[in-house]
């Protein structure tokens, strides 16, 4: 008899043999099983899906490849390591000889998270429970408080003593009596509190001024509160926790002064939090997080060792999510960049999402029945915690956590902002404590022991025809720094024998306000360097990748040499200053040619 579910198993050989090739079906075979079998039901149905989503014409005669999603993960209370099946895939391809239509005729990937009961035939390579559908369940709320115990008991970092409290703070101590909470003054006292990491939305229906400062003080009715900050405080009182951090109620909105005091003090909001609360699934403040969330989809199965019922998210997420970053990362909460720092910072999170709560701490990363390493965090950061899509390092002449925060500010980079000259503020908190820990100095979004490696950026990473989106009218930061470009940017590579030809002279930045790693108004950086003309023509100055569309003429800023090609930036004199220059692209391989010590300038990057 043949097991289809087996394709997805690989049985009943072991799990841990990787590179076989994954049996198919034809959609003709796969529809006519469809009638008796629950698994190839369900395939059929997400591939009608797939092909309407995607507007395809699906034929029965091509072959559909079934497999699953295996990941390697090494589990905190034994230090074991094990290969567990975390999504069941499929993969449509056309039918061809040719190799170049075969590739051209390939899908993409549809990954299906899956979990099961603990009771279950398929428990040994199934770890993902199968969670309530009520966040508030006793077994949810079990689940929390076990996360939490067991984080206190044997992680000493993270269950560190009372901490220093915000500036102010919500009480909510007469939750439960009176249904009201109020806003009081600090003073410097130490104690737990809980920060919440959320979606503001567009409605900002609820936050303190200055006109509402005692009024907030003497009281708050929780029920005129925003679904999400009530849904926080209600998770406060059930941690037993007396306090409560919500940046809108307790930084003065109307107030520059004060809100910029308090941002400065952000890194130590989360940093100190007892514990984060993450809003992961609320696009705003108005929809809450503590919902009924969709019911997982039941799918019976037969395959070589038995029978088992598994239980299918409908919601597709990607083939290489990762348990602490992959399946989070699509939520509303993590396509905001403010957010990006509250989660690193954070000692311990708890991320209330679509599909079930997450755990994250400074060690773990947990759904339920999973605990695993955690990389998300500041300390991943500087220990050069790699994109793991990528695998590699990106330059051998760069401190790794330089490698690491370059990650990073990809990933920022395409997250949302409303307001666009906040890219450096929502970041500031983060970079504040990486200059804390490494002693190197911040320059509006680079590094100065890495600043040759830091110009190495591109927006949107497209050739001239894409130009990033750049509005020259709206200053956002210096030429020389990737938050000038309102688009994501990417860094290129400087491989292992490169040689930097280039040297830092000074960095002037002229900051907007008191906080050092907040926004800028300018800033002046000066450099070192062979500088060559380049024209527009192959072989002679490379292609560069334009920041602000075609740039002619213009020069190589030369940054890196390697065997056989060099690495530059291309700037555009200002003509306003002699010697000062705009950085306008990226040229990330050029044919190498010498250059005589005359070539070599001293150049002022705005």
């Amino acid at each position: 008899m043949s097991y289809v579910f087996d394709a997805v198993l690989q049985l009943p050989k072991t799990p841990n043999i990787s590179g076989q090739k994954h049996p198919r079906r034809t959609m003709l075979e796969i529809s006519r099983n469809a009638k008796s079998c629950d698994f190839c039901n369900f395939i059929a149905s997400e591939i009608r899906t797939f092909a309407q989503k995607k507007d395809l014409d699906i034929k029965e005669s091509q072959t559909v490849a079934m497999f699953g999603n295996w990941k390697d993960y090494r589990f905190e209370a034994d230090e074991s390591n094990s290969r567990i099946l975390e999504s069941i895939c499929f993969q449509v391809f056309q039918l061809s000889n040719n190799i170049s239509d075969y590739w051209e005729g390939m899908c993409a990937v549809e990954a299906y998270p899956i979990c099961i009961e603990s009771d279950d035939a398929l428990s040994k390579y199934v770890l993902t429970r199968l969670p309530d559908a009520d966040p508030l369940s006793d077994r949810s709320l079990s689940k929390i408080h076990s996360w939490i115990d067991d984080c206190n008991a044997y992680h000493s970092d993270c269950a560190r003593i009372d901490s220093s409290m915000p500036t102010r703070i919500i009480d909510i101590s007469q939750y439960n009596q009176l249904g009201t909470v109020k806003l009081v003054d600090s003073k410097g006292q130490n104690g737990h509190y809980v920060a919440l990491s959320h979606c503001w939305g567009t409605s900002k229906s609820f936050t303190t001024t200055a006109k509402t400062l005692e009024e907030r003080k003497r009281e708050i009715i929780v029920q005129d509160l925003p679904k999400t900050f009530q849904d926080a405080i209600h998770i406060t009182d059930i941690l037993h926790l007396q306090y409560i951090w919500i940046d809108s109620i307790c930084i003065l909105q109307d107030d520059p002064d004060d809100w910029e005091e308090e941002a400065s003090q952000m890194s130590r909001v989360y940093s100190n939090s007892y514990i984060t609360i993450a809003a992961t699934r609320a696009k705003d403040d108005l929809e809450g997080f503590l919902g009924m969330r969709p019911e997982y989809l039941q799918v019976n199965i037969d395959f070589s060792l038995g029978s088992s019922t598994i239980y299918v998210f409908p919601v597709q997420h990607s083939i290489y999510s990762e348990i602490d970053t992959g399946k989070l990362n699509d939520m509303p909460l993590n396509t905001r960049a403010w957010t990006l720092q509250e989660r690193y910072l954070s000692r311990r999170l708890l991320h209330f999402s679509q599909d079930q709560t997450y755990w994250e701490c400074s060690f773990l990363a947990g759904e339920r029945g999973v605990a695993v390493k955690r990389v998300s965090n500041l300390d991943g950061l500087l220990d050069g915690l790699l994109d793991k899509e990528h695998g590699c390092r990106r330059s051998s002449t760069t401190p790794p956590w330089i490698d690491a925060w370059s990650t990073l500010v990809e990933r920022y980079s395409k997250r949302k902002l409303t307001i666009d000259r906040d890219r450096l503020p929502a970041l500031a908190g983060l970079a504040r404590q990486v200059a804390e820990r490494t002693g190197d100095r911040y320059c509006a979004g680079l590094w100065q022991s890495s600043f040759a490696y830091g110009l190495c950026w591109a927006g949107y990473f497209k050739h001239s025809e894409a130009p990033a989106k750049y509005e020259p009218e709206r200053f956002l930061g210096p030429s020389w720094s990737w938050v000038s470009v309102n688009a994501p940017v990417g860094y290129f590579s400087v491989t292992a024998g490169d040689t930097i030809c280039a040297e830092f002279l000074s960095c002037e930045l002229e900051i907007q306000g008191q906080n050092p790693y907040g926004v800028v108004n300018g800033g002046r950086l000066k450099v070192k360097a062979p500088l060559i003309e380049i024209y527009p023509v192959a072989g002679r100055g490379g292609f560069p990748f334009w920041d602000r569309g075609i740039t002619y003429p213009c020069f190589a800023l030369r940054l890196w040499d390697g065997p056989s090609y060099y690495m530059a930036v291309a700037v555009k004199p200002t003509l306003r200053v002699d010697g000062e220059y705009w950085k306008v692209g990226c040229i990330p391989r050029a044919e190498y040619t010498p250059y005589s010590e005359e070539d070599v300038k001293i150049i002022t990057l705005v």
